[in-house]
């Protein structure tokens, strides 16, 4: 069981609008991530260069273009945050 001493909830002007680049979760601590999926347009093709070749086949086994956009943009965020914690690349 997880447990905390300490809680704070950040107002959304304390959120990251990209994080530090030495993330560490210690013991009992939980980072938590938000992305709004509604900013995946402004996303460059860059972004998605970390995906796989089998994480794009899986993509373009949606039906609809929506979930196919949304499966690829939450995939490549899940690999970046993983990176940032791991430090390397993504890809």
């Amino acid at each position: 069981m997880l447990t905390s001493t300490s809680r704070k909830i950040l107002k959304s002007e304390e959120w990251w609008k990209e994080p530090a680049l030495d993330l560490e979760l210690e013991d009992n601590h939980l980072h938590f991530w938000y992305f709004d999926a509604e900013q995946r347009q402004y996303c460059t093709e860059r972004f998605y260069d970390c995906l796989s070749k089998d994480e794009l086949e899986r993509a373009d086994s949606f039906v609809f273009d929506k979930d196919r956009q949304y499966w690829k943009f939450f995939r490549a965020a899940l690999r970046t945050i993983l990176a940032y914690y791991r430090n390397i690349n993504p890809a």
